[in-house]
């Protein structure tokens, strides 16, 4: 009773405490809903407030922005200050009525002030100096910080408007204007406005200055206080000094004043000013605190009507409690009869005592046992009723009550405890005491409980020889059998399990099995045996068992329920699970390979154009299926003399490597196995003949145990070797081994044959591709040699009277620049001809050895005309070059069109670059770059930064008339020339571009071994000069012949024209004589100009001079045998200079 009433007064309290805080709580969150609404007001505030200042600023610098973009807006202000600031008074009046500028300024760079709307003079404060300074420093206008002018100006925040303007020659900072704004017009009535009715609240900014802060405009409760109003940064609980430290948000703290305040504060945007929005506590939380008084008043009420629950809920129980009492002594009487019953009917002996040990109760079991009656029996001392030995030693067993009382527990007897009953008869019994106590816990009596053992006796004796009958039985048995009873310890063992276990059976007989081997419960056996023990049910299961030295064994366990636990029966199944597993791997190892072979089959990748990606990738695949650390592919070459290590797989950070070469003679049985088609098999590589002769160089350096080479034969024919390597201990090939390398080297053999196939086609493409070029070129070439001939004669017709009119032309004739004009024209269309011929490589050369270093130093100059200044010419020599043998005329040709094509892909300023370098390329290299010829060559470059070419552009990049230029712009020849010179010089050209990142043309032109001839010569140009000779001329156009004749008589020569070579031969046979000089056309219709000179030096008693000239391609006058060492000729059209420089050569030679 006591105990519920301590529950119940714990739980009225508890109720109370309840209320109390709960109350409490939403007290608290209202507190907290009214200071985040608060907050949230005032945080709105100061964010608008800060926008709008940000705002305010953005627009005085927009504005200084606008003045200080004005072009000539400096020169202006330089002009007025030498005639007169005042002529800038109607703009200022504009801006500062427009604007609400308190001023407008200009001023010098020392900050002299040169002119003021309100007529100010002197020099701006040193704060405003030090802005001024910054804005003609970067030249971008600057806003002030708030601060007072010397003579009661002020507070003004000022935009500097920077201007320059060009002085001798340099542009300088000339000044800058001033705008001025009155603190007190804009921004401080910006913050003292407040969007609701108050009474405390008020906006403020400030900044940070040294270790205080300074307040920039007027406070709500004191007056006069901007820019003077400090407070150091050691308050650390004012608002003010929070914001400069970096804090943001809403806080509580206190004010100037002292008074605590809720504040808003934030930083404003590209300033060192900070915006506080504040409001006192007292008003933020005002009607807050009207609400708590009504909330502390309902907590008040709820907790008296809790008191008065309780009382009513009082009475009730103890009403409740007094009507339980009656009916549990009811309950107890019941109990008490039901209790004597079911002592009486019990089936062990019950005696009960007082706690003296006089007997008060024994039940019919008890009266049998002992030979006493109740009534007998009954207050007699128990030594007297309950007389028991110890059946050993035959001492007289201690009172069980007194052992009870004494120790206030249940006890029981020993074993081997005998009751001699009244009559003498003695019993085995097992015997339990317990103390019975009253309400208070006092021991007021004892009750024994004890059974006769006779029979469970008899049942033992007979139990344990059934036992010693299996056991003799069990321990015969090959397989492992023990039995654990339920504790784990280890009931019996045979000798089999003491094998299993690899120790004695004395070790593990009466141990537990979790301390025999430690670790077990946490095994997945163990839990298994744990529901067989705690279910009573049977299991059959193979488990994996680990000895403490790391090895392991497989058993077959059957678990049967026992009485006395569990008999297990263990079978050691090692030897058959690892032949399955045997079998298993193998099988799954030859699943795996046939997977990957058909995945790889499958794959788009081995079958693709990348055969030596798809071969390292097989080749990594091969090792990791065949557990090797080396696996390698060897090509062997047509005569089987050599093998060649194509890709070299190996588990170590290098992983792929190639290059090897193995040579027959020195390992003769290893290549006689692989012609014969030899599989071989070299589990011990180092002694088996085939392999043993790579034992010192290959095997025992690198470790390598064992070796498995498989041929690869494609169409019948030995392609190479592939060579499976194990390093460390040797192993033993098994037949998956060899029957997955031998289909690895298959599909191998099938890869090399597709790509052999793709390789034939792709040559196929590539001859059809140069086929067809040449057909091109041939075209273009038949074009170029039909119309050369008729084309240069007019051309030299053309260019050669036009020279003579210019030698005769008065110089300030208004005609000569016409002539000039024509002159141009027709040596742009030779030009045009000669690109032509160039490109059909039909073009007349005189090639040279020459250092292309020198011959492209000579061009750097012409190279940068070409160009222009915007771009940038880098020259890169290359060191120890090569000579080579070219028409230097050629070089000029291939440079300047190159550069050009540079200079027109850059777009304003940029680079381009020429590079020499010495390179020679291999078969390999030419197989894969179509084009290329192996061999020593000279390399020029010429690279450039500009638009680039894509990849259709580059297709066409050398046909003849293709061009990415605007119509009107290059003739479409300038690349097919470079490319026709090149290809005449037996080299080849190579192009890498991409759009956005520039191109590059690598020419590739053959070294020459021919020692330099030495060409130096005086390059000024010398007058013309004649002679008196007799020259036969021989021409069967007519304009050119006259236009030969009329330059060579000017020049002093005695000349015979010949419209023929029938004509010719009978000038010659009537002056044959007099002729000194042949000049004859090569190709003629009557007979040609070789053949010609040789039948007129027949008939001259001299050495008769000749001097070829043709309008004919460079093959056809080939073909006439007039390009050959030591013939002069010159090729149509030429110029006056040109004929009469080779003239004069001939002649003196």
């Amino acid at each position: 009773m006591k105990a519920s009433r301590r529950w119940w007064l714990l739980g009225w309290i508890i109720v109370v405490a309840l209320l109390v805080g709960l109350g409490v709580a939403f007290h608290q969150y209202e507190r907290s809903h009214a200071w985040r609404e608060a907050a949230t007001n005032l945080q709105a505030i100061a964010r608008l407030k800060v926008s709008q200042i940000k705002d305010w600023r953005a627009e005085r610098l927009d504005e200084a922005s606008e003045l200080t973009d004005r072009e000539g807006f400096g020169k202006r202000i330089l002009d007025f200050r030498e005639s007169g600031m005042e002529r800038f008074q109607i703009l200022f009046d504009r801006l500062s009525s427009h604007d609400g500028y308190s001023d407008v300024m200009v001023v010098a760079p020392d900050g002299d002030i040169l002119f003021s709307l309100i007529n100010r003079t002197g020099k701006l404060n040193d704060k405003v100096q030090r802005d001024l300074e910054r804005a003609l420093q970067t030249g971008e206008p600057v806003l002030t910080d708030i601060h007072n002018e010397s003579g009661g100006y002020g507070p003004n925040i000022d935009a500097i408007a920077p201007f320059y303007a060009e002085v001798g020659g340099a542009t300088e900072p000339v000044g800058a204007i001033v705008l001025q704004n009155d603190a007190s017009e804009f921004l401080y009535p910006l913050l003292q406005s407040w969007p609701v009715p108050t009474e405390s609240a008020e906006t403020l900014i400030v900044r940070r200055e040294d270790d205080h802060v300074l307040f920039l405009n007027e406070v709500r409760y004191r007056r006069n206080l901007a820019l003077r109003l400090q407070i150091p940064l050691t308050q650390e609980d004012v608002p003010a000094v929070m914001a400069v430290k970096g804090k943001t948000g809403v806080v509580e703290g206190t004010d100037y004043r002292g008074v605590r305040v809720l504040s808003a504060l934030e930083p404003i945007p590209d300033s060192n000013w900070f915006m506080i929005a504040k409001v006192d506590v007292e008003e933020a939380l005002g009607s807050w605190r009207h609400f708590s008084l009504f909330i502390l008043g309902s907590i008040f009420g709820l907790v008296l009507a809790a008191i008065m629950v309780a009382a009513m809920i009082r009475q009730y129980e103890l009403k409740k409690h007094y009507r339980a009492q009656m009916r549990a002594e009811r309950a107890r009487r019941r109990s008490e009869t039901r209790f004597r019953t079911t002592l009486m009917s019990v089936g062990d002996g019950v005696i009960a005592t007082d706690a003296n040990g006089a007997i008060e109760f024994l039940n019919p079991v008890a009266e049998a046992l002992t030979g006493w009656t109740q009534k007998e029996g009954r207050q007699k001392p128990l030594e007297e009723v309950f007389r028991i030995v110890n059946e050993e030693t035959r001492e007289i067993v201690e009172n069980p009550v007194r052992r009870v009382v004494r120790e206030g527990n249940v006890v029981g007897l020993a074993n081997h405890t005998l009751l001699i009953d009244r009559g003498g008869e003695e019993h085995p019994i097992a015997d339990s005491g317990a103390p019975i106590r009253n309400e208070e816990g006092e021991i007021t009596g004892v009750v024994l409980v004890f059974r006769d053992q006779s029979e469970e006796r008899r049942h033992q004796a007979e139990l344990r020889e059934s036992v010693k009958r299996h056991h003799r039985t069990l321990d015969n048995m090959l397989e492992g059998c023990q039995i654990v009873d339920f504790e784990w310890n280890y009931v019996y063992v045979n000798h089999t399990v003491a094998q299993h276990a690899r120790m004695q059976r004395e070790d593990l007989l009466g141990n537990c099995m979790l301390e025999v081997f430690p670790g077990i419960d946490r095994t997945e056996l163990f839990e298994r045996l744990k529901e067989c023990m705690e279910g009573r049910t049977s299991l059959l299961m193979e488990n994996e068992f680990f000895y403490p030295d790391g090895t392991s064994a497989w058993f077959e366990l059957s678990v049967q329920p026992v009485p006395e636990g569990l008999f297990i029966l263990s079978m050691d199944i090692t030897a058959r699970k690892q032949s399955e597993d045997l079998a298993t791997r193998r099988r799954d190892r030859l699943l795996a390979q046939q997977e990957t072979l058909a995945s790889l089959i499958r794959s788009d990748l081995f079958w693709g154009e990348h055969l030596e990606t798809a071969i390292r990738h097989l080749l990594e695949i091969a090792a990791q299926h065949q557990h090797v650390e080396r696996v390698s592919l060897w090509r062997i070459d047509e005569e089987a003399i050599t093998i060649r290590c194509s890709d070299l797989y190996e588990r170590t950070p290098n992983r792929h490597s190639s290059g090897q070469v193995l040579n027959r003679e020195i390992f003769p049985n290893y290549f006689k196995s692989l012609i014969q088609e030899e599989t071989i098999v070299a589990d011990d590589a180092l002694a088996d003949p085939r392999t043993c002769d790579f034992a010192d160089d290959y095997l025992k350096p690198l470790g390598i145990a064992s070796m498995l080479d498989v041929p690869i034969r494609l169409y019948g024919t030995l392609e190479g070797v592939l060579c499976f390597e194990h390093v460390g201990e040797k192993i033993t090939w098994l037949p998956e081994h060899r029957l997955f390398a031998q289909a690895v080297a298959h599909l191998i053999a099938l890869a090399l044959a597709q790509n052999e196939r793709r390789e034939i086609e792709k040559e196929k493409e590539n001859l059809q591709g140069q086929l067809l070029q040449a057909q091109k070129l041939e075209a273009v070439g038949r074009l170029a040699g039909g119309v050369a001939h008729d084309f240069n004669n007019m051309l030299q017709a053309i260019l050669g009277y036009t020279d003579l009119a210019l030698e005769g032309i008065d110089p300030d004739s208004p005609y000569k620049k016409d002539f000039m004009e024509i002159h141009q024209a027709a040596q742009r269309s030779a030009n045009l001809t000669r690109q032509l011929l160039a490109f059909a490589r039909k073009q007349a050369i005189s090639p040279v050895v020459l250092d292309l270093n020198d011959k492209i130093s000579d061009l750097l100059k012409m190279l940068r005309r070409l160009i222009g200044e915007d771009i940038n010419l880098a020259w890169m020599p290359g060191a120890s070059l090569w000579r080579i043998k070219v028409d230097p005329t050629q070089v000029d040709q291939i440079l300047a069109n190159l550069v050009v094509n540079s200079r027109d892909a850059i777009a304003g300023v940029g680079k381009v670059t020429i590079e020499t370098g010495n390179k020679t390329f291999d078969e390999e290299y030419c197989h894969d770059h179509t084009g290329a010829s192996p061999g020593e060559f000279v390399r020029i470059s010429v690279s450039d930064d500009g638009c680039g070419m894509d990849k259709e552009t580059l297709e066409h990049v050398f046909e003849p008339f293709f061009s990415t230029k605007p119509i009107g712009e290059g003739t479409g020849l300038g690349l097919a020339t470079v490319y026709g010179i090149v290809k005449q010089n037996e080299g080849f050209i190579n192009v890498y571009s991409e759009p956005g990142h520039g191109t590059t043309f690598a020419i590739y032109l053959p070294r020459c071994e021919v020692p330099m001839e030495d060409r130096s010569s005086d390059s000024s140009p010398e007058p013309l000069s004649g002679g008196n000779e007799t020259i036969l001329i021989v021409e069967d156009e007519e304009a050119v012949l006259q236009l030969g004749t009329r330059i060579l008589e000017g020049l002093g020569y005695r000349v015979l024209k010949a419209r023929g070579p029938r004509e010719a031969l009978q000038l010659a046979n009537e002056n044959h004589s007099a002729i000194q000089l042949l000049i004859t056309d090569v190709v003629m219709p009557e007979m040609n100009g070789r053949d010609l000179s040789q039948k007129l030096r027949d008939l001259m008693p001299d050495d008769l001079k000749v001097l070829f000239m043709s309008g004919y391609t460079a093959d056809l006058i080939a073909n006439r045998g007039v390009l050959e060492d030591g013939v002069k000729f010159i090729q149509k059209p030429f110029s006056m200079r040109e004929l009469a420089t080779i003239v004069r050569q001939t002649l003196d030679a």
